[in-house]
């Protein structure tokens, strides 16, 4: 419901499915952490004008064929990851969220997600003279569907059955049941964590390995922009995945469904592995990356990713095999990711604790 005149007090609710929603109470000290996180988010706004591909686009028609196949490959998957990463923040989890500070963020996720869609849109505009045969040959690829297909099933359910939620509201006939509904929240929450922390993630490696090799430097530039806020992302969904967690009402709801969310990772690494054997199918080498490399950098990140939301990895921890890749990204952001999936929710940005003594800070 958009809007109840039911007097709530929204210090006492649910971040999901609780009174309602009436007025955005931003005025409360409703979830510190999050808004702090959003002010993050926004304090590093960008736009996609910001960059010029020319020169980009003189190196992409000086590439082999089959480097160009693999750059294209994987900016068209990109581009499908955007376009469903941007309406489940936005469409599937505001209907059902009751806690105003958290509303605020998925607009503000879906809005970069908009920034992200049209700046992919700008490279493929940029590099292809035929771009909208290209838009045109992403709903008719099987691999890159199939790849899709291994978290968008979760979100797409959520969708339904908010649909049931909603009109219940409107004194809809159709049967409810809140612990089915807390259920797919919990999957989609994690389908999510799952496309910004784990799919996303393959991908921008590859593109960061054009760069490392001198080649389409604008284009990354734009890339680690995406890299950078979707690492926000994942930190945002995470918190919110090990606060539920941790809440009496929805443990129950993880402990049935634990096999589940294991079983969604798995799905997501062997769909990953088939992706990346499609990527270098015809033999392309480009230094940095191969399939074999692409696989171990998938479990590497996969482990550290299960292990930040409190499931047992389905992996052995492995080193990173494309430690190069950090001059592509924000420390900043990483240590503030890493620091909120150790520390959880507990976690505040900013904040000091005043009995640390002096002999602590000289150490540092």
């Amino acid at each position: 419901m958009l809007y109840t005149e039911q007097q709530i007090d929204f210090t006492q609710e649910d971040l999901f499915l609780g009174k309602g929603r009436n007025i955005a109470r931003l005025d409360l000290p409703l979830e510190p952490w999050i808004e702090k996180h959003t002010k993050r988010a926004i304090s590093k706004l960008w736009f996609p004008s910001e960059f010029n591909y020319s020169a980009d686009a003189d190196d992409f028609a000086k590439l082999e064929t089959k480097l160009r196949t693999l750059y294209f490959k994987n900016l068209k998957f990109q581009t499908v990851l955007d376009s469903v990463a941007s309406r489940s923040a936005a469409e599937l989890f505001n209907p059902i969220v009751t806690n105003s500070v958290l509303e605020t963020w998925f607009t503000t996720h879906s809005f970069f997600e908009s920034i992200h869609s049209e700046t992919y849109a700008e490279v493929i505009k940029a590099l292809s003279p035929n771009s909208s045969d290209e838009f045109d040959s992403i709903i008719l690829d099987e691999d890159i569907q199939a790849r899709a297909r291994s978290v968008i099933e979760h979100l797409n359910n959520l969708n339904y059955y908010n649909s049931i939620y909603l009109l219940r509201d409107m004194g809809g006939a159709m049967h409810y049941n809140e612990n089915v509904h807390k259920g797919l929240i919990v999957q989609a929450l994690n389908a999510l964590y799952i496309l910004e922390s784990v799919l996303f993630e393959t991908s921008f490696v590859i593109t960061n390995a054009f760069a490392e090799n001198s080649l389409l430097n604008e284009t990354n530039k734009s890339i680690v922009r995406i890299t950078e806020d979707e690492a926000l992302h994942t930190g945002l969904v995470s918190y919110l995945i090990n606060k539920l967690r941790k809440d009496p009402s929805w443990k129950l709801v993880y402990d049935e469904l634990e096999d589940e969310l294991v079983a969604m990772f798995k799905t997501s690494l062997d769909a990953d592995k088939k992706w990346t054997a499609h990527l270098f199918e015809d033999g392309v080498r480009l230094f940095g990356v191969s399939e074999t490399i692409i696989n171990r950098y998938a479990e590497w990140n996969i482990y550290r990713r299960m292990t930040a939301i409190g499931l047992t990895p389905i992996v052995d921890k492995v080193d990173n095999p494309c430690s190069w890749r950090s001059k592509y990204l924000d420390e900043d952001v990483e240590i503030v990711v890493a620091l909120n999936e150790t520390l959880g929710s507990n976690y505040l940005l900013g904040v000091l604790i005043p009995d640390t003594s002096d002999s602590f800070y000289k150490g540092l």
